[in-house]
């Protein structure tokens, strides 16, 4: 009797375990870009997520009982093969596994800069060349569970596919092996990258890296409504959770291509950490640290 007692025990607190883990709203896995800090910033973005995880903190703000999981990678240039490398497999293997524990659970994935190359790896497979070759997320779980892939300034941006957003008339700096997949997820993925930008659109002016770094002051409120409404079509009662009736910060743009308008009081409304969040890239773009 103490044996079937324990083992129902056990499995009790197994199955806790498990639900504990999945979100009432949706799941995000969110990739820092270079050389942002790994550390968490209460109220602008959770550990390890850094300018992604501040787009997703803005997304949960509007679909209650989300969930934001960052990316540990190591998130560096000094050798940004194997960094990347280390976060397309961590990332990867958190979808798998968040897949197995919460099977009817919505996710999202969301990265910059390298966080977006990590994000287009995990769904479309390594870039290959130098960079890895690993499969992608099995199409099963993708179709099952993941509603949207948010990307900005990725060095891997194909110009002119049917997931491209923004200005960008270029390819990244890194070449794309096979975008096959990717072309197949057109209906969940949507890449930013704007002309000129230092890496993913190959740009050279002297404002390439300003324009990388320019995303979150043009694009979240476009980035925040392409997830909520991915959520709300994924959702058999609409938008009954959370609320998409709020404003977040920036300026809304079209999808028509026309060069978006940037918000001219980017930080206002935001508590003063998030307005440190905002600026310090800029800091970092002087020594031309940002990738």
């Amino acid at each position: 009797m103490r044996g079937f007692l324990a083992a129902v025990s056990l499995l009790a607190t197994a199955t806790a375990a498990k639900s504990s883990i999945c979100a009432d709203g949706l799941y995000m896995i969110a990739a820092r870009g270079s050389l942002e800090p790994a550390q968490a910033k209460p109220g602008v973005f959770p550990a390890y997520s850094g300018s992604a995880g501040y787009v997703a903190e803005l997304i949960a703000d509007k679909i209650a009982g989300s969930k934001i999981a960052g990316v540990k990678y190591p998130a560096t240039m000094t050798n940004y093969v194997k960094s990347e490398g280390d976060g397309a497999a961590t990332m990867l293997q958190m979808a798998k596994e968040y897949h197995a524990s919460c099977p009817t659970s919505k996710m999202t994935l969301i990265g910059y800069s390298q966080g977006a190359q990590i994000v287009s790896d995990v769904l479309c497979g390594g870039v290959g060349g130098s960079f890895n070759h690993d499969a992608p997320l099995s199409p099963e779980i993708v179709k099952e569970n993941v509603i949207a892939a948010v990307l900005f300034g990725d060095p891997t941006h194909i110009a002119n596919t049917s997931y491209d957003r923004g200005t960008s008339m270029h390819d990244g700096i890194f070449t794309r092996s096979n975008t096959t997949v990717c072309q197949q997820y057109d209906n969940i993925m949507a890449s930013w990258c704007d002309k000129g930008d230092k890496y993913c659109d190959s740009g050279k002016g002297q404002d390439a890296l300003m324009i990388h770094e320019s995303y979150l002051g043009i694009y979240n409120s476009t980035m925040v409504d392409y997830v909520v409404g991915k959520w709300q079509k994924s959702t058999t009662t609409g938008n009954s959770t959370g609320s998409s009736t709020g404003n977040s910060t920036g300026s809304p743009t079209s999808s028509s291509g026309s060069t978006p308008t940037p918000s001219t009081d980017m930080a206002s409304g935001l508590s003063s950490a998030q307005s440190f969040f905002l600026i310090w890239p800029m800091l970092l773009l002087s020594c031309g640290l940002l990738f």
